[in-house]
C-alpha cells in the first residue's frame, strides 16, 4: 500500500477489514517496502 487514494478509500479499507486482510503500518517511503534495493545490493556483492 503506497498511500495512493485508491488504497486509502473508505470502501477499500472496509473491504480489507471485512476480509481480514492484514495491512502493514509502514510509511509509503519506507526502504523496507522496496525489495529492488535489496536485490541490487545482493547483485553488487556477487559481481
Amino acid at each position: 500500500m503506497d498511500s495512493d487514494p485508491k488504497h486509502t478509500a473508505k470502501v477499500v479499507a472496509k473491504w480489507l477489514k471485512n476480509n481480514k486482510v492484514k495491512v502493514l503500518e509502514w510509511s509509503s517511503q519506507s526502504p523496507d517496502l522496496n525489495p529492488a534495493e535489496d536485490l541490487w545490493a545482493e547483485l553488487k556483492k556477487r559481481v
